[in-house]
């Protein structure tokens, strides 16, 4: 016999809703609950032994997992988001660092502008429409969304501001604390309120074709085919790898990248300093194409020619660097006289120990940033971080200024050069 209390709470809550439909706050508790499936636990593997490799449970991934860190006040990183899409759904993963647990998660999709505010321009986080209430709270939690309920933009981006509540039971007066996934300088709220939201880029399903001719795929009509190039080095052949700061003053030096060639690929060999480790590498060869930036006149890395994404972060000593290959076969058209211009961009993470509490702290390097060389923004503004999203006020330090915008700290590129054998 089914359990009475629970059968009574049901009728109650059919009755509230059935009387008033018009009441979201209620339904919108109930939102997430994917009616695609016997079970909502079922959209992931949530088995722990599996979540550093794999927090999507096995799922058919399009393209790369993206990762935000979950920040709060006083520079506190609560833990991670996990971003990806298979051809029909978008997924959400929130794990909190360890002591942690998820008492409630909000979530929005669309144009900021349009985003539920205080007239002051705050965020009204409770009135996002993807909004759960987890009581007891949970050790991570996983949120799937049909992408055909998901305004999509021509150029395959949408705006998402992810923010979560965090509990940590293990002191004797519970904390609580509100965590945002890491935004984006160009995405700030209207309001006063510290933060703002983030691109995604829906990653595409279709298979590569050059990418199955090379493999030897039997549809291409041929068989292990592989192109030999006659490069046998690269100038320079090390860059160093500089963090993102505002300040240059402040900027710090956090590894080496060493570059190389073989009869397929460039290599480049990541080596970092201390306790770092690579979660994303990004690599673009030549100018940025009009489909790759934003409508705010930006590239996100997850628009670079090539990428890769590690859900449990890869090491990359001085001693044992990390590879990362670029196939020489799909660069070559960028090449003028064996040169081209490269972004080159990495997300760092380590963990350390603040107030006896293990944190995981992030930084991005790149190889130039824009303070240095040319933004990678094709108004050559980049974005200003700690401002505002824009004015349009002449000479009011908007985005597209037509100049680069002091304290811009986009990716910028380097010119690297393939070197010929040469016969003996």
């Amino acid at each position: 016999m089914k359990n009475p209390g629970l059968l009574l709470l049901s009728i109650i809550l059919f009755m509230v809703i059935g009387c008033n439909p018009d009441d979201e706050i209620l339904q919108k508790r109930f939102q997430n609950m994917d009616e695609s499936a016997d079970d909502p636990t079922e959209l992931f593997n949530d088995d722990m032994a599996n979540t550093e490799l794999d927090p999507f449970g096995g799922k058919e991934i399009c393209g790369q997992v993206i990762e935000k860190s979950l920040l709060g006040h006083g520079n506190f990183i609560g833990g991670s988001l996990f971003i990806a899409n298979t051809e029909d759904k978008l997924f959400f993963k929130f794990i909190p660092v360890e002591g942690w647990l998820i008492s409630e998660v909000n979530l929005y999709i669309g144009n900021l502008e349009d985003i539920p505010a205080s007239q002051s321009g705050n965020p009204q986080y409770s009135e996002f429409l993807n909004t759960q209430i987890y009581d007891p709270p949970l050790p991570e939690v996983s949120v799937p969304i049909n992408l055909s309920d998901i305004e999509i933009k021509d150029d395959g981006s949408i705006t998402i501001v992810a923010r979560t509540k965090i509990i940590n039971n293990n002191e004797e007066v519970s904390v609580v604390k509100s965590v945002l996934a890491e935004w984006d300088d160009d995405l700030l709220f209207l309001g006063p309120r510290r933060g703002g939201g983030f691109y995604y880029e829906i990653q595409s399903c279709d298979i590569d074709p050059e990418a199955s001719a090379l493999n030897g795929d039997p549809a291409s009509g041929s068989e292990d085919e592989v192109l030999v190039f006659n490069y046998c080095g690269v100038e320079p052949p090390e860059l160093e790898l500089k963090n993102k700061k505002n300040d240059p003053t402040q900027v710090e030096v956090l590894g080496i990248i060493y570059l190389s060639t073989d009869e397929e690929n460039m290599n480049f060999d990541f080596s970092l300093e201390g306790d770092w480790k690579i979660e994303s590498i990004h690599v673009n060869v030549g100018e940025f194409d009009q489909d790759q930036y934003n409508p705010a006149g930006t590239v996100p890395i997850g628009k670079y020619d090539f990428g890769e994404s590690y859900v449990s972060a890869m090491a990359a000593t001085i001693d044992v660097p990390y590879p990362f290959d670029v196939p020489l076969v799909e660069m070559v058209e960028e090449l003028d006289n064996e040169c081209a211009i490269f972004y080159i961009v990495a997300n760092l993470t380590r963990e350390i120990i603040q107030d006896d509490i293990v944190i995981t702290e992030s930084q991005a390097v790149s190889v130039a940033w824009s303070n240095d060389l040319s933004a990678s923004s094709r108004q050559r503004g980049g974005s200003i971080s700690g401002g505002s999203q824009g004015s349009s006020t002449p000479g009011g330090g908007s985005q597209g200024s037509g100049s680069p915008i002091q304290g811009s700290v986009e990716p910028a590129s380097v010119e690297l050069c393939l070197q010929a054998c040469v016969d003996e």
